[in-house]
């Protein structure tokens, strides 16, 4: 009988057979890589769960006072959500914080166009409007304080804080207008405002 052994020949005809495997792989890869199909993108957050996250991110970084990426998140999550009044109100209430009262008093409109009811969103359209400095639209602004006062139980800072200013500057408009003599007409519109007319 004839024995079998293995010799060392195969091994190297099998790396041969290897290099030729791969060279031929390789060739035939860049035409695969144009025929595939494009997989599916599978989205693991819906719009409602990523505006939530965006919002909290935002109020992170407004805690942190990072503005800019606040403001960001802000828009995003807006983009997504379009009728959150919280959205538009965190958003003007941030503009107010950097100083940009136009684009402050924009959100806060929007605010008040998402939810008329919504007491908050009038306290910060009010302070937007003293804020950007139009002392014509301070009447407008005790009463949209008004407004809030009437539609909210017990409203933080209304009393303390918002409706004397807004007081102040209309009697401070007052003294002005009598000082400088832009006439009658002015000066006895902002006199009949008095504290008795906005409940305090």
């Amino acid at each position: 009988m004839t024995s079998f052994t293995w010799k060392k020949k195969a091994g190297k005809q099998l790396r041969d057979h290897a290099k030729r495997w791969l060279a031929e792989l390789s060739e035939d890869d860049f035409d695969e890589i144009w025929s595939a199909k494009p997989k599916k993108v599978i989205c693991l957050e819906d719009a409602a769960a990523k505006a939530a996250r965006l919002e909290n991110e935002a109020v992170f970084y407004v805690q942190n006072e990072r503005y800019a990426d606040g403001l960001r998140r802000l828009q995003e999550a807006i983009e997504l959500k379009e009728s959150d009044a919280r959205l538009h109100d965190m958003l003007s209430q941030i503009y107010q914080i950097r100083g940009e009262d136009f684009l402050a008093v924009q959100s806060a409109q929007k605010a008040v166009e998402c939810s008329p009811l919504w007491s908050d969103a009038h306290q910060t359209l009010g302070r937007a409007l003293l804020n950007f400095g139009e002392v014509k639209l301070v009447r407008l602004f005790c009463h949209l304080f008004e407004i809030a006062f009437l539609r909210e139980v017990s409203p933080l800072g209304l009393r303390s804080e918002d409706l004397p200013w807004a007081l102040s500057v209309l009697t401070g408009q007052a003294t002005v207008s009598k000082e400088t003599g832009l006439g009658e007409q002015q000066s006895s519109n902002a006199a009949v405002v008095r504290k008795r007319d906005f409940l305090v």
